[in-house]
């Protein structure tokens, strides 16, 4: 719907065709490419049981419309093809035939079947309420459904992986089904992998040489194992070809459970004179992700500065886009608590070029001089007095 939301649905709600009403709830998932996916799907206790109850449920719900329930496939596998690589699904397939002069009662009919089992959960009175006490907003169309009906055959969709616009900020909305089998961290998890953006690495390449590579081998892999459970390594150098990389360039590395995209942009430094400083204490960004829509949000209060430099619980952190130090006349300190374990500081501290330590807006005046740097800005090429700071 033009200028309110868009979705995107795997899920069937029900489809009607030849006097007769189908459902094919979804209810467990797994990456094709690990090894014996299939057989961690269908050996599940978890998600043995969650389908098991939704099953349950939705024959109950089509009984309601319906005579001659039954379910006709029951846990089979599906394999999905996707743009992020290969998922394995497991579905069934529930039927019943409608009486006579449905299409005339359909709107009622539909009525009787909401909300979708799929993401209610059972008992569905009751799961219900305790949604609505615990969600904080209304959903709105959010899981509701949308279709189409032809006059004789009817085929609808439940609406999730949803994105919704509110003015000029959008909302992506993504949910899982919870049994008492459930392990919060798996659960956890599984949310990850719906609904966060892709993670990031930034490398810098120049003259046919790859800068920090290990130390992004080390952030990344700790990245995946920590987001999405994964605990094979990936070596950068398998992915990344230098050799047509003269003058400085971003290789831009897109991952989630493994590599998705490999980008190469040449690489222009920026000029930057003055710093204004902005507050955030709630701002995250402990993980690199290609979601930059909270910096984004803070930058744009930069005004007439060329940058920003965020204040989070009234100390020095980082820049919307690098890494600091500043200078007390002996040693150059960064934040002991930035926004993000950048890599070039990382390498800079292990060579003991730089000490960790806190920061406070109200200490600025200790200062001589910040620098700015990152994976792709080299220690000392971003440099400028202290009093080029612009206060709140």
């Amino acid at each position: 719907m033009k200028d309110h939301f868009l979705f995107f649905s795997p899920e069937i709600f029900v489809k009607i065709e030849g006097g007769k009403i189908y459902s094919y709830p979804m209810k467990g998932t797994r990456d094709a490419t690990l090894p014996d996916a299939c057989k961690q799907l269908q050996n599940d206790e978890k998600e043995i049981c969650e389908h098991a109850t939704i099953i349950d449920l939705i024959r109950n719900d089509l009984s309601m419309v319906a005579t001659d329930v039954a379910v006709i496939r029951y846990r089979y596998i599906e394999r999905l093809e996707t743009n992020r690589g290969p998922l394995l699904q497991a579905s069934s397939e529930i039927s019943g035939r409608l009486p006579d002069g449905w299409k005339s009662r359909l709107g009622d009919l539909l009525l009787r079947l909401l909300p979708a089992g799929s993401i209610s959960g059972a008992p569905k009175k009751k799961t219900c309420e305790i949604i609505e006490e615990a969600e904080t907003s209304p959903r709105g169309f959010y899981t509701g459904i949308s279709g189409y009906f032809d006059g004789n055959k009817l085929d609808s969709a439940v609406m999730i992986r949803f994105i919704e616009q509110k003015g000029e900020e959008f909302l992506f909305r993504s949910g899982g089904g919870i049994t008492t089998r459930s392990l919060p961290e798996d659960e956890y998890n599984e949310m990850i992998k719906k609904y966060m953006s892709l993670c990031v690495e930034s490398l810098r390449i120049e003259e046919g040489r790859i800068f920090h590579v290990e130390f992004h081998n080390w952030r990344m892999n700790a990245t995946r194992q920590e987001l999405f459970g994964v605990t094979d390594k990936i070596d950068l150098r398998d992915w990344i070809d230098p050799a047509g990389s003269i003058t400085r360039t971003k290789c831009r590395i897109l991952y989630k459970e493994t590599v998705e995209q490999v980008e190469y942009h040449p690489y222009q430094l920026r000029t930057i004179r003055t710093l204004r400083l902005v507050n955030s204490d709630t701002i995250d960004y402990r993980y690199k992700t290609a979601d930059r829509s909270e910096l984004d949000k803070l930058a744009a209060l930069r005004g007439d500065a060329d940058e920003i430099l965020i204040v989070k619980n009234g100390l020095l952190t980082d820049t919307s886009f690098a890494n600091i130090a500043l200078w007390d006349g002996t040693v150059w300190i960064t934040p002991a608590v930035p926004l993000l374990e950048g890599i070039h500081r990382a390498a800079l501290l292990e060579k003991r070029e730089l000490v960790m330590g806190d920061i406070p807006v109200a200490a600025l005046s200790r200062y001589e001089r910040i620098r700015i740097f990152n994976a792709m800005i080299g220690f000392g090429e971003i440099e400028l007095p202290v009093t080029n700071l612009i206060r709140y």
